[in-house]
């Protein structure tokens, strides 16, 4: 992190995990799959098919550094397809999307739900019923490494134990604001 905001020096990658890589008991036992992609290649979609709990993906490996020839419109689609939840930073989406609004992204993308994260700016999260702003409660960004994944991670617990997608989300902005002020997430805030 510096004064122009977050950098990543990527020297060398694995094998991306793709279909079969994970076992099919695993995606059919779990109550929730999260997947942050580091690259475009790391993670394929189809290897999270078929599980049966929610599956989140943040797309904010997408849009760093091209690891060969990838589309990374078609590569969001194909995640759109797959995951439940599909989440971005408000700074990722125009590499992806341009200038699209979140419930606009939602459509494209065909997700069920999408969570635009923008930091002490709070979240818009678009539904089938709409977008609506999430505002994000002031404090001191001490800790802000792992935001997002926190977000993403509070959100798809809260909707695996039955909350809506906006008290998911409310629940999920102040539980991120906790851990970016104080560098973790309470025992008590998962519920």
């Amino acid at each position: 992190y510096g004064e122009s905001g977050d950098a990543h020096r990527l020297l060398a990658t694995s094998d991306g995990i793709g279909p079969g890589d994970v076992p099919p008991a695993w995606l059919l036992a779990a109550d929730v799959v999260q997947a942050g992609p580091l690259h475009p290649a790391d993670v394929v979609p189809e290897a999270l098919a078929g599980a049966r709990g929610l599956v989140g993906v943040d797309l904010q490996g997408l849009v760093r550094g091209r690891l060969g020839p990838c589309d990374v419109r078609d590569l969001a689609a194909r995640w759109g397809r797959t995951a439940t939840v599909v989440q971005m930073s408000a700074s990722d989406v125009p590499g992806l999307f341009g200038r699209a609004a979140p419930a606009t992204i939602r459509q494209l993308l065909g997700a069920r739900e999408v969570l635009v994260t923008d930091g002490a700016r709070g979240a818009v999260l678009a539904t089938a019923r709409g977008a609506r702003r999430v505002p994000a409660r002031p404090i001191d960004a001490r800790h802000p490494r792992g935001a997002g994944d926190t977000f993403l991670a509070v959100y798809l617990a809260a909707r695996a134990t039955g909350a809506a997608p906006p008290a998911a989300a409310t629940r999920a902005a102040e539980l991120t604001a906790t851990m970016v002020a104080e560098g973790a997430v309470p025992r008590r805030g998962l519920g």
